[in-house]
């Protein structure tokens, strides 16, 4: 009749169960806690192993979820671990003593190295799998690696730089891969991710599609931070990151802007002294003011806008905008003067010459050299022919009278540049 045979009908119904059985193991694992894993473990490592393709995706989508139950114990450690996370790498430490503490509570330090190995192996063997499963594993390879212990990490690390260099033909997949690895650089010493990472970074930074682009560059202020205590890794990410500022194509030279907005997102304090951004930066950004390319210029006033909603800069600024304006008072008064008097004209200049050199020498000692870079920026992109850039400019006015009331002459200073500019 028309009725399914009876083997064909059993084996619908044990692919289902088995399905169901890979769903609903997470909230099995967390009812029963991480002291349960004993029981369940063959139970898992099997079905990692099925011929059901539905069962291994839904397995590799929560894998994360399986680590962070099994990592969280009894005593509420994972709040604890985003606290010790957030720590290490606000003092730039990235060590094996930090990140063991994460598995303290329910389990043992033993029991946490043995869950730890089977989700390694786990996440290794669906990296190598279908299409579909090893997108799944990604998704939330970063949340997953950092509920595992750091030996783990590192023996994972050399499976998933080979899935980020060969399995990126589609660019959703690299903007995946890009925003892990993103996560990954704040699970990894500064070394590992200097030299092995940051390539990556910089590859997906010339990419053609801008969502690419755009979601691996915050990966660049972690290692930015990371680097700090490390003076040769720092060397080789500033090189890296400066070569943009003067890459060929332009999608390089953009990137550099973004990573500096980001670098800029980055800073918890907005009110602070922003040294180290503006000694290492901002002369490379200076160089972009004139750059042929219009987005760049469009990109760079964006920036602008944002750096001088730090107090400390505008009033930096302010101040060195006031003396570049008497600056080209005294000359234009001196210009005039000579032109009325041709016979004197050399005698003029050789006086200016000589006397301007310690005004100069002066000036640099009371106006910091970033501040002069950035309200020459300021000044050029004021009178800059894109109608965008002016635009964007031209609110720096408003909003720096609106930010802070007390800086008014500050604010006064710059509006007027911009006036003298139009």
């Amino acid at each position: 009749s028309g009725r399914p045979p009876l083997r064909s009908t059993r084996a619908a119904v044990t692919r289902d169960v088995i399905y169901q059985c890979a769903f609903n193991f997470p909230a099995l694992l967390a009812s029963l806690g991480p002291l349960g894993w004993d029981r369940l473990r063959d139970t898992y490592m099997q079905l990692s192993k099925t011929d059901n393709h539905d069962a291994r995706q839904t397995l590799a989508s929560s894998l994360h979820e399986v680590a962070r139950i099994l990592a969280a114990g009894s005593d509420d450690i994972g709040g604890l671990t985003v606290a010790l996370n957030a720590a290490r790498l606000a003092a730039n430490r990235i060590s094996s003593t930090g990140d063991d503490r994460r598995h303290r509570g329910g389990l043992g330090a033993s029991a946490a190295s043995t869950y730890s190995a089977d989700l390694e192996s786990v996440l290794c063997l669906f990296l190598i799998d279908a299409p579909e499963i090893k997108m799944a594993a990604l998704r939330n390879l970063g949340d997953a690696l950092s509920w595992l212990t750091p030996a783990s990490r590192m023996r994972c690390l050399p499976m998933i730089l080979q899935v980020f260099k060969h399995d990126g033909k589609q660019w959703r997949t690299r903007e995946m891969m890009a925003s892990q690895l993103v996560k990954l650089c704040q699970l990894f010493p500064a070394s590992t991710v200097v030299g092995s990472l940051l390539p990556l970074a910089v590859q997906w930074a010339h990419d053609p599609v801008a969502g690419v682009r755009a979601a691996v560059a915050p990966a660049f202020p972690i290692v930015f931070e990371l680097t700090k205590l490390d003076p040769s890794t720092q060397v080789r990410f500033f090189e890296t990151v400066i070569s943009f500022s003067h890459a060929a194509s332009f999608r390089g030279r953009l990137f550099f802007v973004e990573i500096c907005a980001a670098l800029l997102a980055h800073d918890q304090d907005p009110e602070a002294d922003p040294v180290d951004f503006d000694q290492f930066f901002l002369p490379s950004l200076a160089a972009l003011a004139a750059d042929r390319v219009a987005n760049v210029r469009i990109a760079l006033a964006r920036l602008v806008r944002r750096m001088l909603e730090n107090r400390e800069r505008r009033h930096s600024v302010s101040v060195s905008l006031s003396e570049m304006k008497d600056t080209v008072v005294v000359s234009s008064a001196s210009a005039a003067s000579a032109a009325s008097n041709p016979t004197s004209l050399s005698k003029a200049q050789a006086h200016r010459s000589v006397d301007s050199m310690p005004r100069r020498r002066a000036r640099r000692n009371t106006t910091p050299m970033r501040a002069h870079l950035l309200a020459t920026m300021l000044q050029q992109l004021s009178s800059d022919k894109d109608r965008d850039v002016q635009d964007i400019i031209s609110s720096v006015k408003h909003s720096s009278k609106r930010r802070d009331s007390s800086y008014k002459p500050d604010s006064t200073v710059i509006a007027e540049s911009e006036d003298n500019a139009e």
